[in-house]
């Protein structure tokens, strides 16, 4: 039987609040009206969700554009970023609301090292995007971890990866194979690393998108040899490529 999920268990798997010592305020201001979240659920340097409680749900839909404030001491002022809403969705206060920032080079040239910091830790969780130039690719192995080393693995696309898990494009037979399969190795080699690791993982969602199906995984730390090295090599790669991708918007 395949794994049920809900747009809510693909975001609550990788969500990461901003903590109250980041002081940091997000406003909403449409042609009609200005609008106060009462929650930042997340956020990142290319956009934000926020939430609004039952009885302070604004009426607003997908594509609406909106003019986002963004107020934190560790700004050099308030920067007021163009957004679209990407999507809005159920949360258990009341309206969840996902904001892409149209352009970002204004909020990373206001923003100093401690508020980077904050979109770099939630990108940790979250997870980068490999180069569309290089791409990333892992193997997957579907018996049993006792049985592993006379398994047969599958090359597959990595969508997206962090320190917590990954998401992987899986094939119209290799989707077959996985139906009732709740864990699996993967082996990795990331760019720049001359070491392939083997990762155990665990399905927790599949997603179908374009024609395309995806498989959200989470690392089980506990079932994969040398997890310590393992998780460092991907914190490394994870913060490298949020960097690159800042450089990319500021220069």
């Amino acid at each position: 039987m395949r794994l049920q999920i809900s747009q809510d268990n693909r975001r609550c798997a990788y969500r990461v609040t901003p903590f109250a010592t980041d002081h940091l305020q997000l406003n909403l201001r449409s042609a009609q009206q200005s609008l106060v979240p009462d929650l930042i659920s997340d956020v990142t340097s290319r956009g934000a969700s926020v939430c609004f409680n039952e009885g302070n749900i604004p009426d607003l839909i997908t594509g609406d554009e909106l003019t986002v404030s963004i107020v934190s001491p560790n700004l050099s002022g308030k920067v007021n970023l163009a957004a679209r809403i990407a999507f809005i969705g159920d949360h258990p206060r009341g309206r969840l609301i996902g904001l892409s920032f149209v352009s970002n080079s204004d909020l990373l040239s206001h923003a100093n090292r401690d508020l980077l910091r904050l979109f770099n830790r939630r990108a940790a969780y979250r997870g980068v995007e490999p180069e569309t130039s290089n791409g990333l690719f892992a193997c997957v192995q579907t018996a049993p971890l006792a049985l592993r080393m006379a398994a047969k693995a599958r090359t597959v696309t990595v969508r997206n990866i962090s320190t917590t898990g990954v998401c992987l494009r899986i094939g119209e037979a290799l989707d077959a194979q996985l139906q009732g399969s709740q864990q699996i190795l993967l082996l990795v080699q990331l760019p720049g690393s001359v070491v392939q690791r083997e990762y155990c993982a665990r399905i927790r969602n599949r997603a179908e998108s374009a024609g395309e199906v995806f498989y959200g995984c989470h690392f089980d730390w506990g079932a994969t040899d040398n997890a310590l090295e393992a998780v460092e090599e991907l914190a490394g790669y994870t913060m490298e490529r949020m960097a690159r991708e800042q450089d990319a918007v500021t220069h």
